[in-house]
């Protein structure tokens, strides 16, 4: 087993009069060439938004942007025609293929947004873009893995357009959970999103991460009362297009 550890305290940083942004990897003006990505996972940003602020309509192309509110709304606009909000427990799957023009803001006049956003490359080129977003409860995610984005949905789960799974879990105090690698040549990034957990032999708060590969499985172990990770599965090698 392989692993690198983040602390929340290295990750880049940048403080603008609309948002604040914490870079787990290397990002607009934050840039580390020993944290550029983690196998196909290329962004993993905690942002802060201030209240009707947000990122005006911009494109993209060719990359799965995965974003979900932890506090607050995300309004969500794109030139497909969607308009939708985002609450806390929902999750959003922005696969932007040939070309897509979106926006993301804060619709409330009071309440600051706190959202995760992750980008992962996609297998192969030019798709169709696509918008989905899904809702996930508590009880989907106490004492086991919920998994919220794979390649090939079987149920409730939104689809990726890579070999690709994330999921989360909501741990007590003491609980183990085991965490199997679906294929060979992948890594696994887990993100604390709350709480103190105990993972492949070392300490970890919240807004940590560690990569893990070249293992099978491996355990997570909540050390708080309540902790809740998330789990971003990811082949190691970087597509070829």
């Amino acid at each position: 087993m392989k692993t690198i550890i983040h602390r929340a305290e290295t990750r880049g940083y940048a403080d603008l009069e609309w948002k604040k942004s914490y870079y787990t990897f290397s990002c607009e003006g934050y840039f580390q060439p020993e944290r550029i990505d983690f196998g196909n996972l290329r962004i993993l940003n905690e942002e802060l938004i201030e209240p009707t602020t947000g990122y005006p309509a911009q494109p993209h192309d060719n990359i799965e942007i995965i974003s979900f509110p932890l506090q607050g709304s995300l309004y969500h606009q794109n030139t497909q025609g969607t308009t939708d909000i985002l609450q806390p427990g929902e999750i959003q799957v922005l696969s932007t293929g040939k070309g897509i023009i979106h926006s993301e803001q804060n619709p409330s006049e009071k309440e600051r947004l706190q959202l995760l956003q992750l980008w992962i490359f996609p297998k192969q080129k030019d798709y169709l873009p696509d918008y989905k977003k899904q809702q996930f409860h508590y009880e989907e995610k106490a004492g086991k893995i919920c998994t919220m984005i794979c390649p090939e949905p079987s149920g409730k789960e939104l689809k990726i357009n890579q070999n690709a799974y994330i999921s989360t879990s909501i741990l007590r105090k003491g609980d183990i959970l085991p965490y199997l690698i679906h294929s060979p040549g992948q890594g696994t990034y887990v993100f604390v999103l709350s709480g103190k957990i105990h993972i492949a032999g070392m300490w970890m708060d919240s807004k940590d991460g560690m990569g893990i590969w070249e293992t099978e499985v491996f355990e997570v172990k909540a050390v708080s009362e309540e902790a809740e990770i998330l789990l971003i599965e990811v082949p190691m090698e970087l597509a070829q297009y």
